[in-house]
C-alpha cells in the first residue's frame, strides 16, 4: 500500500456508520423508510449528514433483494454536493455518484462540459446492476434539468475498439444523423474531422 493510499485509509471511518445503525432512534428511521413511510432525522451539521446517509445506504445494501435500491440526496448547490461526495468518502465505500448541473440549461449541450457527465450517470444508473451506484448526490439545479432518456442514449452510442475496423463513410454518416458537425479541424465539442 502507497504512504497516500495509507493516508487516505487512515482518514477513513468506514465502521461509523454501523454504531449508527445499532443505534435505537435510528432503526426507527430505517423501520419507517422500509415501511414506504417517512422519516426525519434533525439537528444534524457538518459531515454527521454524510454519517447518518452513509448509514441508512448501508441499512439498504444488507437488505434481502436482487436489485440494490438507490439511495438520492438532494443539496441546495452544486458546491454542497461536491463536498458531500468527498465527506461520503469517508464513511462508506458504496459506489456513489454525483448528477452535476448544466453550466448553461438553455445552451447547446454539446458545449456544455456537465452534459457529458450527465449522459454517463444516466447510462451507470440504466446499466449492469453490478456496475451502479448505490447514492446519488443531486443539487437541486440538476434537477430542474430533465436528464436524457436512456433509450436514446443507448440508440446514439456507439463503441469504438483500438485495432477494430470499420468504415470512415458510415461512421460519418453515423455521426451526423446524430448532430455532430464534419469539419476540416476539431476546434469545439460535437465536431470530427476524418482523416
Amino acid at each position: 500500500m502507497s504512504a497516500r493510499n495509507a493516508s487516505r485509509q487512515a482518514g477513513r471511518l468506514p465502521g461509523l456508520p454501523a454504531t449508527l445503525v445499532s443505534h435505537v432512534g435510528f432503526a426507527e428511521v430505517v423501520a419507517s423508510l422500509r415501511a414506504g413511510h417517512g422519516a426525519t432525522i434533525g439537528g444534524t451539521w457538518g459531515s454527521a449528514s454524510a454519517l447518518a446517509v452513509a448509514a441508512l445506504a448501508q441499512s439498504r445494501a444488507e437488505s434481502p433483494g436482487d436489485d440494490p435500491e438507490l439511495l438520492v440526496v438532494v443539496t441546495p448547490h452544486a458546491v454542497e454536493a461536491e463536498g458531500f461526495v468527498d465527506d461520503l468518502a469517508l464513511f462508506t465505500s458504496l459506489p456513489t455518484e454525483l448528477l452535476p448541473p448544466l453550466e448553461d440549461p438553455g445552451g447547446d449541450p454539446r458545449e456544455d462540459p456537465a452534459a457529458a457527465t450527465r449522459m454517463a450517470v444516466v447510462k451507470r444508473l440504466t446499466g449492469p446492476v453490478a456496475a451502479r451506484p448505490r447514492i446519488l448526490v443531486v443539487p437541486v439545479q440538476a434537477l430542474l434539468t430533465p436528464l436524457p432518456d436512456p433509450r436514446a442514449i443507448a440508440a446514439s452510442t456507439r463503441r469504438l475498439e483500438a485495432g477494430g475496423r470499420l468504415d470512415p463513410a458510415e461512421l460519418a454518416d453515423w455521426l451526423v444523423a446524430r448532430g455532430w458537425e464534419s469539419a476540416d479541424a476539431i476546434d469545439s465539442p460535437g465536431s470530427f474531422a476524418r482523416r
